[in-house]
């Protein structure tokens, strides 16, 4: 097994799962476009200051060092399907699915204020 080898190819992978330019994936991790040319063909192993920068940039750097997804054991099935959904969608996708979540978080939930109400009624 050739840990740098399958390294290169995860980059790419993640780089074209979200649709981006070796370019603009480079400048998430802080590297030029040359760098990052040179990491998916195995030319250069990445640096660690380059993956804690993908890290911070939404990039599953555990995916990238070991094949396997880094979601955390305590989420459902559920949640873990829905995650990987959104992480194959590309950053337009990505931008409308949070401005969603966003204007549901901001109204509230409906859902509530019937359980108060029920609670109201029956009391």
């Amino acid at each position: 097994m050739n840990i740098a080898t399958e390294i290169g190819a995860r980059l790419r992978q993640e780089r074209e799962k979200r649709g981006i330019s070796q370019a603009d994936f480079g400048k998430i991790g802080g590297v030029s476009r040359g760098s990052q040319i040179a990491y998916e063909n195995d030319q250069t192993s990445p640096t660690v200051t380059y993956l804690a920068a993908l890290d911070a940039g939404g990039i599953d750097v555990w995916f990238v060092l070991t094949g396997q997804s880094a979601a955390p054991a305590n989420l459902s099935e559920e949640v873990v399907a829905m995650l990987r959904q959104y992480d194959s969608l590309d950053e337009i996708d990505r931008a409308a699915v949070r401005r969603i979540v966003e204007a549901l978080q901001l109204r509230g939930s409906p859902h509530e204020n019937v359980a108060e109400e029920s609670v109201r009624r029956s009391g």
